[in-house]
């Protein structure tokens, strides 16, 4: 066993550790890679296809789409702003709420133990 981690933990055995793990892993992504590039190629194929059938219109198309898509982002960006900011007032309300409480009991106590009946 000793002599395992003593060739592992030469610059050679960590080589080949590396090239182990990276093989393991090519071979466990390697479908999720032609999926990627099946699902890429057949987008690109539609979008061939709708260029084809309507090349005029398709950049009127392209702008539209893009503004859309900016319109929507931009919306989503103000709605998460504006969650954050609500959870950070109430945050600090709760902390406040919480001192006030403190102070009012004096000092904290520990508490009570579960009795055993």
């Amino acid at each position: 066993m000793e002599q395992v981690f003593h060739c592992l933990s030469t610059p050679a055995g960590i080589l080949v550790a590396i090239f182990g793990a990276l093989l393991i892993l090519y071979f466990m992504l390697k479908k999720l890679v032609k999926l990627a590039l099946l699902v890429v190629l057949i987008l690109f194929g539609l979008a061939g296809y709708y260029y084809f059938q309507d090349p005029a219109t398709m950049p009127q198309k392209m702008k539209q789409t893009l503004q859309g898509a900016k319109a929507k982002t931009e919306s989503a960006v103000e709605k998460g702003k504006g969650a954050y900011r609500t959870g950070r007032d109430i945050y600090g309300k709760g902390k406040e709420l919480s001192q006030t409480l403190d102070k009012l009991k004096g000092t904290p106590q520990q508490p009570p133990s579960p009795e055993r009946k």
